[in-house]
């Protein structure tokens, strides 16, 4: 596939494309993405223990399905407590807005650990997420989302956003990428754990010139970390650094 081609494709365009060549992590990292995008309207602990119960096995699975399910229908119940006080809400267009962004994002959450969805859920999670962005951020809360041009926009905004981020996340997985061993000096091995560990995107250019003097020339990884971004935690070239998948 050529480069042109991925580049311009939608996140719905790239799930299609690329089923069964994306790992169920990087599909996993999207969702929390999702989740930190909405991370204002997430207010009920139940929601919240599953975001955090979701980042702490992103990495490894979680080998207690019990666990797993207690945190998953306890955040089902918030998805179901949120439905119903949302479409309870006096119509209002101020009082729609607020409830049903409140809604979605607890969809969001629960979506985050729920593991036995078609990609794990992510194209759901888009729809939802920019939908509730839209909404909690159009100034013009006086109307009701449909019936605002403004709303709209800010909704493909967001949605094209989210295309940057999958592909950050992803890469190309038609054209893979050699990483030869001998780049992963002590100062790119730093400079990754920063960019993971505590979110350092700033220092992803700096990723780029560490590599460099480390004898990388691949156009693609130098490209990406020199890039516009956005960049996001599980960035295919951090990931790559660090060994991950």
């Amino acid at each position: 596939m050529s480069v042109e081609r991925w580049e311009a494709a939608c996140l719905r365009e790239m799930l299609e494309l690329a089923a069964g060549r994306l790992s169920d992590r990087k599909l996993d990292l999207f969702n929390l993405w999702c989740c930190h995008s909405l991370r204002p309207y997430l207010r009920d602990r139940r929601s919240l223990v599953a975001v955090r119960y979701a980042e702490q096995h992103v990495d490894e699975s979680c080998l207690d399905a019990t666990e797993r399910e207690a945190v998953r229908l306890a955040a089902k119940q918030v998805v179901d407590e949120l439905d119903r006080w949302a479409h309870s809400a006096p119509r209002t267009p101020t009082e729609y807005r607020n409830r049903r962004v409140y809604a979605q994002a607890a969809h969001v959450a629960l979506k985050a650990v729920e593991n036995n969805l078609p990609s794990r859920g992510v194209q759901a999670n888009s729809q939802f997420t920019a939908y509730a962005y839209a909404w909690a951020n159009d100034e013009a809360p006086d109307t009701y989302p449909d019936d605002s041009p403004a709303c709209e926009a800010l909704k493909k905004a967001h949605f094209r956003l989210q295309d940057a981020v999958f592909r950050d996340l992803v890469g190309n997985p038609f054209l893979p990428v050699e990483f030869d061993p001998h780049w992963r000096t002590s100062d790119v091995l730093g400079l990754a754990r920063a960019v993971y560990d505590v979110g350092a995107f700033d220092r992803v250019p700096i990723l780029a010139d560490a590599l460099m003097d480390a004898g990388c020339a691949d156009e693609a990884i130098i490209g990406h970390c020199r890039g516009p971004g956005p960049h996001v935690h599980g960035c295919w070239v951090v990931d790559l650094v660090l060994g991950k998948s």
